[in-house]
């Protein structure tokens, strides 16, 4: 029986940057166990504080690979467990890969050869758009032996007609995702997604990018650092994707629905980065937030969640 968790965070240590947690475990089985939180309160004081908070163990043990956020209240784990009720992990869908190990001295302003490619950094990606400054990088395999620390990947990863990017490091409140059809190269702060069979990209962009999808994610998987939180490979191979079945009218009226509203997401970030006025600015950036409002709806809708449950999750997304 687990009878006591304390995650104490960093600075435990001196000179020592590490995460830190206390197990304290009984010896007697027992599967009605309440596990108790424990909360380091103050660093300057070496004592741990136990409080009142308890997490039913069996809830625990539900949890994906037995990975769990001792932050998440009961109501978190009754919202987490529909998600995953009603979804399948992303990776039935794609086949999810980094980018390139390169070193900068291969990366530069202008296209000097054939082997030069349009290259992007992870800053360049963001929700529902890309932004590229005009850098290329030397495509080169013959390359990859001159440095131990690169890895130049398959060059299909990159030539594949359409595929869904992931910045590695996240927003404070979504997953920063969009979608790629001009074949752009890109450093390994980027996961590619490439997609397993024809499938619309558009209702995986949406559900990947939507609070509810970063809730999940921050109670349940993520390891819940402040300063640049990182979506792994291994955690975005993770996320639950609910289902199509293109044969029940409803669920084709939503993904349907989902397709529309990305697209129409897509269009108007690429409108605001043209933009030259603030009024423009300000009109496009209406619509977005509009829309983006709508397709959290429609997720919602696609897990089922109940109005208490949506409320629940609206207040996480704004406490962050």
């Amino acid at each position: 029986a687990l009878e006591v968790i304390v995650d104490l965070k960093s600075s435990v240590f001196v000179n020592a940057s590490v995460d830190t947690s206390i197990f304290i475990i009984s010896r007697q089985p027992n599967k009605a166990q309440m596990v108790k939180i424990g909360e380091w309160p103050a660093r300057t004081h070496n004592c741990v504080k136990t409080p009142e908070k308890s997490i039913r163990q069996a809830d625990l043990l539900k949890m994906p690979d037995f990975c769990f956020n001792t932050n998440i209240e009961k109501v978190g784990f009754r919202i987490t467990a529909r998600i995953r009720n009603h979804s399948i992990p992303l990776s039935e869908f794609f086949e999810i890969r980094a980018g390139m190990k390169i070193r900068k001295e291969y990366v530069g302003k202008s296209k000097k050869d054939t082997r030069y490619k349009k290259f992007l950094l992870g800053n360049s990606v963001k929700p529902y758009s890309l932004t590229w400054d005009k850098k290329y990088v030397c495509y080169d395999k013959r390359l990859e032996s001159n440095y131990t620390n690169q890895a130049f990947r398959d060059e299909n990863l990159f030539l594949c007609d359409e595929k869904i990017f992931v910045r590695q490091v996240m927003g404070r409140e979504r997953i920063f995702a969009t979608i790629d059809r001009d074949k752009f190269y890109v450093d390994q702060s980027v996961y590619v997604l490439i997609p397993k069979d024809r499938r619309r990209l558009e209702y995986f962009l949406g559900v990947i990018c939507s609070k509810l999808i970063s809730y999940y994610f921050f109670n349940t998987i993520s390891d819940r650092k402040e300063t640049f939180p990182k979506i792994k490979g291994i955690q975005i191979e993770q996320l639950p994707v609910r289902p199509i079945d293109f044969l029940k009218p409803t669920d084709k009226s939503l993904h349907d629905k989902m397709v529309s509203l990305v697209f129409s997401m897509l269009s108007l970030h690429q409108e605001l980065l043209l933009a030259k006025t603030d009024q423009e600015k300000t009109v496009l950036q209406r619509q977005i937030t509009s829309t983006d409002r709508r397709i959290d709806e429609l997720v919602y809708a696609l897990y089922g969640l109940t109005e208490e449950e949506i409320k629940i999750v609206e207040g996480a997304d704004e406490g962050k």
